[in-house]
This record gives structure tokens, sequence and C-alpha cells, in this order.
């Protein structure tokens, strides 16, 4: 079973390095130190333990296996090689027991790259983990007026008191109206249920999100999710099913193209307009 599964993952490993290449984009994996600034422009930071999102593990700190993995971490390498075996043999332990030592990580601009444990985050993923444990350190760049590097260090200020690193945004100022929407304060620390209510919906948006192929429109899942809650109030999404919230998507699917478009979102003051109609948009 193990062997069948390697042998679907390589199937998934070659499919996205074929894609890369006709894009001429880079087939495998992301190398943080080759695109580090200079030693003396960052610092480390470390963060311990942390549930690391698996869509936002890229890379690995070196290039020493970055060719065994295609870009999203599937395996390139044949299936009759000592990779392929302890891949094989991972997997098994993966469903008999589960995975429970954490990866070694370096966090650079909110995205993650694997000092050890490669083949670890390559089962965790091509089972659909939503999240992997792992040991990180933060590598922090000096300030710049770089809007991305703006939008991190907006970033960093949202995790000092929400302690959540699931959440990213492509526009300056989101991180301060989710707070306003969800009625808190910007130096205020999230307590144990503000955290576990946020991350509980946040999840449930983003599987939703993801299957109705969010990520093809330009906008982040953050994106999407902060337009969510200000047209239907944070206080009544975070009690949604998923169900309900794949229902509402629909209903405003194509504001959220307009979004990522440009366009203005015509937010409304009560929810209920947006369930019985979205014609008037």
């Amino acid at each position: 079973m193990a062997d069948e599964d390697y042998a679907k993952a390589q199937k998934l490993g070659k499919k996205e390095y074929q894609s890369r290449m006709m894009r001429g984009l880079q087939p495998t994996l992301e190398v943080l130190d080759d695109i580090l600034p200079p030693k003396g422009s960052y610092s480390e930071v470390p963060l311990g333990l942390v549930q690391i999102p698996s869509n936002q593990i890229v890379g690995t700190r070196t290039d020493g296996r970055s060719n065994a993995f295609a870009s999203n971490f599937m395996p390139l390498l044949p299936d009759k090689t000592e990779f392929g075996a302890k891949w094989a043999s991972l997997y098994d332990h993966q469903l008999k027991d589960g995975i429970h030592d954490p990866i070694i990580a370096y966090e650079f601009m909110n995205q993650y790259y694997v000092q050890e444990g490669n083949k670890r985050v390559s089962v965790l993923k091509y089972l659909n983990a939503f999240s992997i444990p792992g040991i990180v350190t933060r590598l922090l760049p000096k300030r710049t007026e770089d809007k991305e590097n703006k939008l991190y260090y907006e970033f960093l200020d949202f995790y000092q008191v929400s302690f959540n690193c699931d959440v990213w945004f492509s526009q300056e100022g989101s991180y301060k109206r989710l707070l306003e929407v969800m009625g808190l304060k910007p130096d205020q620390v999230w307590d144990d249920d503000t955290r576990l209510y946020f991350k509980a919906v946040y999840d449930r948006f983003s599987k939703v999100f993801d299957e109705k192929g969010g990520n093809s429109i330009g906008l982040t899942c953050s994106d999407a999710f902060l337009i969510y809650a200000e047209i239907f109030g944070y206080d009544t999404v975070k009690e949604k099913t998923e169900s309900e919230i794949q229902k509402d998507l629909t209903k405003i699917w194509k504001e959220l193209v307009l979004k990522s478009q440009g366009g203005k979102v015509a937010l409304v003051e009560q929810p209920e307009e947006v369930r019985q109609s979205s014609k008037s948009w």
C-alpha cells in the first residue's frame, strides 16, 4: 500500500515539476540560503514549538535535498531507492501511529524552510495535513519601505497578540481591519477562547475556500476571510458550519473575484440581505 502511495505522490511531483518548467518557474523546492539577505541584515528569534500551516512550508534551508522534491514537496526520486523506501516507511508509520516528532524549520517572511524533516513534510502534505508541528527559528529582516516587508511587520504585530501564524494578507491595513471586525483592540492579547474560536472558524473557512478553488482568484485565504467576516459579521461567522460557509461563499463569490481584480466590495449592513439576494451587487 505504501509503495502504491509513493508512486501516486511521485506522479503528483512529476506533474508539478513539468508544469512549473513550462511556465519558466523553479520546479524544485526553494532554498532559503539562496534568498536570504547578507548576514547582519537579519536577526534570529527562536519561537519554540509551532503548528506550521502546511501550505506555508515552501522549501529547505540548504540545497542538499531540494532536487529530491518538486516545489509542492512531492517526491521525484525512483521508488526503488533508499529515499523511496524511507518515504514509504514514514507513510506507514503515519497511518499506524502518527508522525509526532516535530520538524526543524526556519521562518522567513512568514514562509517556512525545513532544516530537518523534509520527508515528514512530504508525507503529511500528501495526506493533506492542515498543519505540521515544528521547532521554528524566525529570521527577522530589518525594516524597509518595501511593501512585503511592511506587510510582514504588520503580521508580526498581529502575531504578538494572537500567536496565530495562519493569517497572511496581501494588502496593508488588513490586520487592523480584522481586529476591528472581531471587536478587539490592536494591543489586546487574545485569550484562549478567542484563539480557539478563531482557529476553528478560520480552518473551516480555509477548507471550503480551497475546495472552491479560491487560490486561483488572486486573493489569499485571509483576504477572502476578512471580506466574508466584514459582510456577515464576525460573531455570526464564528458559529457557522462548513456547509453554511459553502453556501455563503457561493453567494458572494462574484464579490471576491471583483475584489481580486481591484474592485470594491459592496458591504451590507444586514447579513440577511446577503442570504436573500446577491443580485443587487
